[in-house]
């Protein structure tokens, strides 16, 4: 199956906000990360779906798998999203009969997540019955219409009888408050850099410290700002309880981008103990 940890980059999109539309295969051992953007080309999702899952395509000779793998019928992908998840989530049924044989996937099917940042994502999870996860730090101002929308388009499926959600949010906690925003600032400066085109490799929060903003750069970093939830043990805990409360989500998924590996290690360690004590 190849090593574990596999994951395939995401195909071509305009913005940040679309690589949030993302549907998540997980494996027990293996974990394989399947990215699109809403609004690519049909093309790029057969090619990243077939990619994903047809590590070795057998079946009714190699001109329909090349078909499965090069689709070419002029719909946007905005038209076809819903058809083409429905379809993933084929190729892990059993193979018996059908013109293209996913190995290793027919008959393992893993939970499938629906991971997006918009309200039509959301409503698209409800109504196939995937469990959903919101990416708060894309799209935390529509987190909770989001929600909503998704349990109210929810549908009994084969997999979930009740609606699921997960909330992905970006945290960083350190021993103060102010020692917590000097680690959050290189992630700031990474993010303008990344908008310039020119990410580079991570800056230090010494790099972030001494860069020049423009004006217009620090309203930037003060929109982001209320993507993540930045702080000592005690503001991320208030934080996290408020997004919790406010989305009755069932799981998190948390995410630290520092600068320093060890700076990432001690966030996660206060994290877990505030929030389990």
């Amino acid at each position: 199956m190849g090593p574990p940890g596999v994951k395939f980059p995401p195909v071509k999109s305009p913005s940040p906000e679309l690589l949030g539309e993302t549907l998540f295969i997980k494996l027990e051992l293996n974990t394989l990360v399947f990215q699109v953007g809403v609004n690519t080309s049909a093309t790029d999702v057969c090619v990243a779906m077939a990619a994903m899952i047809l590590f070795v395509a057998v079946g009714a000779g190699f001109t329909v798998t090349a078909q499965a793998l090069h689709r070419r019928d002029g719909s946007s992908c905005g038209d076809t999203y819903p058809d083409q998840i429905r379809e993933l989530i084929g190729y892990f049924a059993d193979s018996d009969g059908a013109s293209v044989s996913a190995v290793p996937a027919a008959g393992n099917r893993p939970p499938v997540w629906l991971l997006g940042a918009s309200e039509s994502s959301a409503r698209l999870a409800g109504s196939l019955g995937l469990p959903y996860s919101f990416a708060h730090h894309l799209g935390a101002d529509q987190v909770v219409s989001a929600v909503r929308a998704y349990r109210a388009a929810f549908r009994p499926s084969s997999q979930l009888d009740q609606p699921v959600v997960m909330v992905a949010a970006s945290v960083v906690c350190a021993d103060t408050d102010e020692q917590a925003r000097w680690h959050a600032a290189a992630g700031d400066l990474l993010f303008l850099r990344s908008l310039g085109g020119n990410a580079g490799q991570f800056p230090s929060p010494q790099e972030a410290a001494e860069y020049p903003y423009t004006p217009n750069e620090r309203q930037t970093i003060a929109k982001r700002m209320v993507k993540r939830i930045v702080g000592a043990p005690g503001t991320v805990r208030e934080g996290v309880e408020k997004l919790v409360s406010a989305t009755e989500a069932d799981e998190l998924m948390i995410t630290t981008s520092v600068h320093d590996h060890a700076d990432r290690l001690r966030s996660y360690k206060l994290l877990a103990e505030t929030l389990t004590t």
